[in-house]
């Protein structure tokens, strides 16, 4: 801190020594605040700037120097560099003074170099102070969010374990709706001739409208199982709390993840699809990365709401010994203001409804485990149209997991 904006108090009842100290001090660049009394000086730490340098008069009214000081010090929240002025020069008493929470001492009379030098060495001490405290306070608000993030974990997992309860009561429906279904297809194979004949034979604009209708609705139920099957199989594996690394063919995840997001995306997201074919295959938790899609992809989805021409474009292609992924959109980009705090954990721009402002942060880490990386720009789409470009770098040959 400047000492041209760190604050002196004197406290001092002497006319005389509060003009000389005032003048002494304001001409080595400190903001001098008087005061005649003790509680003068108790008051000035009332303000929403106090001093953080305060040079005390032993012997006051109402309050004496080391009573001020001992007030001073009670007060856990805000720190002050004491140093008291005194004419007694017994050990003992100075030992009282220390001992009482003051920081220093000078003797009366006063010397102007020696009161400069203390001052300074004031100073540098609260610097430090406010540093250390700051430093404490990053790390107590880290230290918060990591538990914050580690709660929230642990309710994913719960999520992801009911998840899978889920997917496994589904499972029978479907079994029933999928074997009805084939029972319905063979039992109007049998019956389609005899309606087409009846048909055929004056039947009615009911009979024909019923042989054009079965076997698309049959068609309908068997294709909406299988869809229903794929994604229930999808979420069994997403919901999977362990997985191993193997060799992965990363437009597989795309896919899969495509798959997943496919409600937040029908609607109003066109999606491009540029997968090199032939891609070497890396190492990976192919359930991580896909969770990593899909964070992307709804976010994705998010910056596009409300427009009609949302575009979301993905690609892979190999560079440099990696596999890369490119995620897309164009929904408008990402301020400076935000770009500067994307990674940070719980930082989001969307609603408590839509966003926790982790699944960037853990994103990035699940990327790094693997020894790869994760970077975001603007960019310009084929259309001319500004949106954030993701781009994930995954290493060909095995990452090794840190210890």
């Amino acid at each position: 801190m400047d000492c041209l904006r760190m604050k002196v108090l004197i406290a001092d009842d002497d006319p005389t020594i509060q003009l000389i100290l005032k003048a002494q001090v304001s001409s080595w660049g400190y903001e001098v605040v008087i005061a005649k009394t003790g509680q003068q000086a108790l008051a000035a730490f009332e303000t929403i700037d106090p001093p953080k340098l305060a040079v005390l008069d032993w012997m006051m009214p109402e309050l004496d120097g080391v009573q001020v000081c001992q007030k001073i010090k009670e007060n856990e929240k805000q720190f002050c560099y004491v140093i008291l002025l005194t004419s007694k020069d017994k050990d003992t008493d100075v030992a009282y003074a220390l001992d009482s929470g003051a920081d220093d001492y000078i003797r009366k009379p006063v010397n102007s170099r020696e009161l400069k030098s203390r001052l300074s060495v004031g100073e540098r001490t609260v610097t430090y102070e406010l540093k250390l405290k700051d430093f404490g306070n990053r790390m107590e608000s880290l230290a918060m969010a990591r538990a914050q993030q580690l709660v929230h974990a642990d309710r994913l997992s719960t999520v992801g374990r009911l998840a899978a309860g889920v997917v496994h009561e589904i499972n029978n429906p479907i079994g029933y709706i999928s074997g009805n279904a084939q029972i319905l297809d063979m039992y109007w194979k049998i019956l389609e001739p005899i309606v087409r004949r009846e048909a055929e034979n004056g039947g009615g604009p009911k009979l024909a409208a019923i042989l054009k209708d079965v076997p698309e609705i049959v068609e309908s139920i068997t294709s909406g199982v299988e869809r229903v099957s794929k994604i229930v199989k999808r979420m069994k594996q997403f919901a999977r709390k362990e997985h191993d690394r193997e060799p992965t063919d990363v437009n597989d995840c795309v896919r899969h993840a495509l798959e997943l997001c496919n409600n937040q995306l029908k609607y109003h997201v066109f999606v491009i699809k540029e997968l090199a074919e032939g891609l070497s295959r890396a190492e990976l938790d192919s359930q991580q990365i896909e969770q990593v899609l899909v964070n992307l992809f709804v976010n994705a989805a998010d910056a596009m709401d409300g427009r009609k021409d949302g575009e979301l474009t993905v690609r892979t292609f190999e560079k440099d010994g990696s596999v890369v992924i490119t995620v897309q959109d164009n929904g408008g980009g990402i301020s400076d203001e935000h770009m500067a705090h994307i990674w940070d954990s719980f930082y989001t721009t969307k609603s408590t409804e839509k966003g926790t402002g982790l699944g960037l942060s853990i994103s990035q880490d699940i990327i790094e485990d693997h020894g790869g990386t994760i970077e975001v720009k603007n960019s310009v789409n084929s259309k001319n149209a500004t949106g954030a470009c993701f781009t994930i770098s995954l290493p060909i040959k095995a990452a090794v997991p840190a210890v």
